[in-house]
């Protein structure tokens, strides 16, 4: 069978698949096994980059916001702020100015951030998150 213009695949029969690359002349031999064994590892492959992709468009979702995140494994750690977010409010009682935190808090949870008590930072888990 013709797979594309120089490639082509036929069953043996001692039931190998024999690969011709009609440019370079190579024949490969595969078992059923050893094209189930590429799958799976072309399978795990592209799963890696979904993930990497997955977890750099958060990133770059995160840099439009003013937020810096920093990578581990799967998940991301907010660093630092830009404080577009943060409201300046006078305390009264305490004759004080405080930093209202509650929107910048609502922008990281609508971006799938939780907060770590154990770590007192927001992070993102990718294996968690379909977004």
């Amino acid at each position: 069978m013709k797979i594309n213009e120089t490639l082509s695949a036929t069953i043996q029969k001692d039931n190998t698949i024999k690969l011709r690359d009609k440019e370079t002349k190579a024949v490969i031999n595969l078992t059923y096994n050893e094209l189930q064994q590429i799958v799976k590892l072309y399978e795990k492959e592209q799963a890696k980059r979904t993930k990497l992709e997955k977890i750099n468009n958060k990133i770059e979702e995160c840099k439009k916001h003013g937020f810096e995140v920093k990578k581990e494994r799967d998940w991301l750690w907010l660093i630092s702020t830009d404080g577009r977010y943060n409201k300046k409010e006078y305390n009264k009682l305490h004759k004080i100015e405080v930093i209202n935190k509650d929107e910048e808090t609502e922008i990281l949870k609508s971006l799938g951030f939780e907060y770590s008590s154990w770590r007192c930072q927001f992070y993102w888990d990718s294996t968690k998150h379909d977004n």
